[in-house]
């Protein structure tokens, strides 16, 4: 109970980005989570060392760094996070089934110093009201082309991938611990800092996206092996990064991944998840 608890004040510190950025708020909720999570025995001493180390680098990244001491801080960030997410690190209380969701405690700590510090997001209700005239309408056209070629091509496995419950509490889960941290790291992070890397112009543009949807699949061959259904996920990843270079708000590439997903489970004859 008290382990659940610590998830629930971490997923709020989440949602208060989008309410108030604050620091302060953030940072106490985080607090709180992590005296939770102690007491619950739920992760060790060794298991705090990578979030600790990721979130200094991401402190650093907030200041005004360039060339190669940038990119070395970047490398880092990108290197521990994806050993965060990929579950792959010892101590952390990674990848516990949920309503039918594998939740990572560690995905959604890194999302929050991450959007927190680094990713504008959108705020106040006049942000959000031109992002629902401009930017949600190209989500949903995205959405629709991945469940059009979700149906057109069903790779073997799609269905079997990603379990079989289509519990109520599944898709909210699925958008707070899986999509928004990684469409934060992949999306938000990655390709905000390759293009001020490697320069403006459409090849930076392009060669962003196609970084972050190779290492998209690669974060995925954790739980999945079928070439067709990893060729299926790295389509999906270039649609969220393109929406990304369009707009420049991850509220894009988010809605977009949270729409295909609805649909691949609803509308298709199976049970699936891009």
């Amino acid at each position: 109970m008290v382990f659940y608890i610590a998830l629930v004040i971490l997923i709020l510190a989440l949602f208060s980005l989008w309410i108030k950025k604050s620091p302060a708020i953030w940072g106490s909720l985080i607090g709180a989570s992590i005296v939770l999570l102690q007491a619950s025995g739920k992760i060790s001493i060794q298991g705090f060392i990578p979030i600790i180390l990721t979130t200094i680098f991401i402190l650093v990244l907030t200041k005004n760094l360039q060339n190669l001491p940038r990119f070395l801080f970047f490398v880092l960030t990108l290197f521990f996070s994806g050993a965060i997410f990929s579950c792959v690190l010892p101590g952390l209380p990674t990848c516990f089934n949920l309503s039918g969701v594998q939740v990572n405690y560690g995905k959604i700590f890194i999302a929050i110093p991450l959007i927190g510090l680094l990713i504008p997001n959108l705020s106040g209700k006049k942000s959000f009201s031109e992002f629902c005239k401009k930017d949600l309408p190209p989500s949903i056209a995205g959405a629709v082309l991945l469940l059009l070629l979700a149906l057109r091509f069903q790779p073997p496995g799609f269905w079997q991938s990603f379990g079989a419950s289509l519990s109520p509490l599944r898709f909210p889960i699925y958008l707070i611990c899986t999509i928004i941290p990684e469409e934060a790291l992949l999306r938000g992070f990655l390709q905000r800092e390759l293009f001020r890397l490697i320069g403006t112009g459409f090849p930076s543009h392009a060669i962003t996206v196609l970084i972050s949807s190779a290492l998209f699949c690669l974060f995925q061959t954790v739980w999945i092996s079928d070439l067709s259904l990893l060729l299926l996920l790295f389509v999906a990843g270039c649609v969220y990064g393109t929406l990304y270079e369009m707009t420049r708000k991850i509220e894009t590439n988010i809605s977009c991944r949270f729409l295909t997903s609805c649909l691949c489970f609803w509308l298709l004859p199976g049970q699936g998840s891009l």
